[in-house]
């Protein structure tokens, strides 16, 4: 079994009032589920279609087995996109709402991972540096595809929010799948943030953050949101880390409930079972002295005591109070379970792909394309710069739906 850690932070950022990013991390039949929502459309519209996001991906994945982690991924995106279009339908003030999503399964020794929309992954180790493990699914990167603009000039393009797939749009493209899976025992660290990250500090200062020495997860996660904040904070910032090379005594908080455990690959099989055989000689060996001792002492004052004299055994009951398990504030240790039994479920539904379809961030001072089909995030347009933001708030978000509501 390999050994990982989860951190995560999320912050409003310097302009904003509404912090629309959702994080959650959970364990399931399908493995262990990290993911990123980056919600838009309207006031209430972005906050309530990440949280719905991330809570029917959570139920899906929690009650459902799947045949492969691949197949979880696409299962839990379509079902959410479901679930936003049914509450954006029953509210006229939550019409047009969507969310990014970037998610993860650590599951028998790999990381599987989708996205869709502009929320990335990025992979760091050492030896290859920071990769990007997703593509922005924008109208500015089908221009870096078609070799119109540089990746550096996309970072500058004034229609760089504009994305072209989303969960709540009509005829949502599947998650984009990774080809490959990223093995656990490689020892990097994955990095799932929403563009409020990414478009506020460049690819480098991310990996300077990641290849910093001595950091716990956690630590790193504040770190980035502290330089996002630093260089603007226009967006909400939400980051999480899958660490990896957490099974080699990383200096991290750990949950006393979520204990890592670790083996001794090295020790011989013969040494560990004559260390039990000879504990369990001694203490035998001390359970037959102390009972020898105890019938001896009881048979001595038996024949003492005068015989008027009544023997009383009282037995004090003592009560055994237990604290609850103090949680770490974001950061999990996690000891990957072992392979669920895969039980067969249906094939995943094939959703509607249209040829064109953008949503378009209005705060960002986007223009959509006349042929592109929009929504718009109208909580986002006209705002400028105000005093600083609430605190930073740092969170491991797990949410449940409320139980009168219906997707």
């Amino acid at each position: 079994m390999m050994n990982f850690q989860v951190a995560g932070a999320t912050d409003v950022g310097k302009t904003r009032q509404h912090n629309e990013d959702s994080m959650i991390s959970f364990d399931s039949p399908n493995g262990y589920v990290v993911a990123v929502c980056d919600g838009m459309g309207g006031e209430n519209g972005g906050d309530t279609a990440s949280t719905l996001a991330v809570t029917i991906i959570q139920d899906i994945l929690v009650n459902n087995t799947f045949p492969t982690p691949h197949e979880a991924i696409t299962r839990a995106c379509v079902a959410a996109n479901q679930g936003i279009l049914h509450r954006a339908s029953t509210r006229p003030d939550l019409q047009g709402m969507g969310s990014t999503c970037v998610i993860a399964i650590v599951s028998q020794g790999h990381i599987y991972y989708g996205s869709i929309g502009d929320s990335r992954i990025y992979y760091y180790t050492p030896a290859q540096g920071l990769q990007q493990l997703t593509k922005d699914q924008s109208y500015v990167q089908t221009l870096v595809d078609s070799g119109q603009i540089t990746p550096e000039e996309a970072e500058r393009h004034p229609r760089k929010n504009e994305i072209l797939n989303a969960l709540g749009l009509e005829g949502m493209e599947p998650p984009v799948i990774g080809e490959s899976p990223v093995p656990v025992s490689d020892g990097g660290l994955l990095l799932l943030c929403s563009d409020g990250l990414t478009g506020m500090i460049p690819d480098f200062t991310i990996s300077q953050q990641l290849a910093m020495p001595g950091l716990t997860p956690q630590q790193r996660c504040d770190n980035l949101v502290s330089l996002a904040n630093e260089a603007g904070g226009y967006d909400n910032i939400t980051v999480q880390i899958i660490d990896c090379s957490a099974g080699d005594a990383a200096a991290a908080p750990q949950r006393p409930e979520v204990a890592a455990i670790t083996t001794d690959e090295h020790a011989s099989p013969v040494a560990k079972k004559s260390y039990a055989w000879v504990g369990m000689v001694v203490i035998c060996v001390l359970l037959f002295a102390i009972g020898a001792y105890l019938g001896w002492d009881f048979y001595s004052k038996s024949r003492t005591a005068p015989a008027d004299t009544p023997t009383d055994v009282v037995l004090e009951k003592k009560a055994v109070h237990t604290k609850s398990p103090v949680r770490a504030r974001k950061t999990i240790v996690v000891t990957e379970p072992e392979a669920p039994k895969v039980k067969p479920t249906e094939p995943a539904p094939d959703p509607k792909s249209p040829a064109s379809n953008a949503i378009k961030d209005t705060n960002k001072n986007a223009t959509p394309s006349k042929a592109s089909k929009t929504i718009k995030d109208t909580s986002k347009k006209g705002q400028s710069a105000t005093p600083a933001a609430p605190e930073s708030e740092q969170k491991l978000t797990t949410i449940t739906l409320n139980p009168d509501e219906t997707i």
